[in-house]
């Protein structure tokens, strides 16, 4: 199979190398949503976690705080704990530390105080990368010399997302699907699922199509869960899947469940 490595920009300025090895994607069980929970949107229209921020240290901060343990600096520390939180370490993305203090606050309006906490260098949110974000990157001939990044403003917000049983976090009103190029033409196959969501009563849009995949838009807010498996019994469908969400910490480490990719 051919091997693609692609320079994917993250957030804190982070460059990650994405290596893919084939389209092939077994999605995991998703036969229906439980709920929605609240994250974070930013002016740019990343998605970030509720109740969680990454802390760059200065250079004196970071050799007296042990980053290997479960407690931040001294300092920030005691600005969760004067707060009613208690704050744990998650892990390290490079230099910066990934604290979770709560499940459900928007750590967005504390930036600039935690920004002014002496030995802080740096502040940013913990963000997430959709599913389709990494097929695309993945999909791409890149080099340093092409990169480029289209600034979406649409405002600081919080929105919801969907969760699995299993906590997995997804796009609401997006799905993820991959045809069967030997049974099925593309004509065939987007008609036959378009009639399905036209049918539901859904207006889809078609949003791109990369790495095997087509990512349709069905629909502001639409909990796309429980369709996966109607669409799948559409002949010349493979898998139709969710858009989940992926926790900066979590692509670092590889703990993502998108086969073929790793950290290069």
């Amino acid at each position: 199979m051919k091997i693609k490595a692609v320079l994917f920009t993250m957030t804190f300025g982070i460059v990650v190398v994405l290596v893919g090895c084939g389209p092939k994607i077994d999605p995991p069980d998703n036969s229906s949503g439980t709920a929605t929970v609240k994250v974070g949107r930013t002016e740019n229209g990343l998605l970030y976690e509720f109740g969680v921020v990454a802390v760059r240290y200065d250079e004196t901060t970071q050799q007296e705080t042990d980053l290997t343990d479960g407690v931040p600096s001294a300092a920030v520390n005691d600005f969760f704990l004067t707060r009613g939180y208690t704050p744990k370490v998650k892990g390290l993305i490079i230099d910066y530390e990934v604290i979770s203090f709560s499940s459900d606050v928007d750590p967005y309006p504390m930036l600039e105080q935690i920004r002014n906490i002496p030995g802080v260098v740096e502040i940013d949110l913990h963000v997430f990368h959709k599913t389709s974000e990494l097929l695309f990157a993945s999909s791409l001939d890149y080099s340093e010399e092409e990169q480029h990044s289209d600034v979406l403003s649409v405002g600081q917000a919080i929105v919801e997302v969907g969760r699995m049983k299993d906590g997995a976090l997804y796009e609401l009103g997006v799905v993820l699907i991959q045809y069967d190029e030997m049974r099925a033409t593309e004509a065939t196959t987007t008609k036959a699922v378009n009639n399905f969501l036209v049918r539901k009563g859904y207006a889809p849009k078609t949003i791109n199509s990369f790495s095997g995949f087509v990512v349709i838009d069905v629909g502001k807010s639409i909990d796309t869960a429980p369709m996966l498996r109607g669409i799948e019994a559409i002949p010349g469908v493979i898998s139709a899947r969710l858009n989940l969400l992926h926790t900066t910490l979590a692509v670092i480490r590889g703990e993502i469940d998108v086969p073929g990719m790793s950290l290069f």
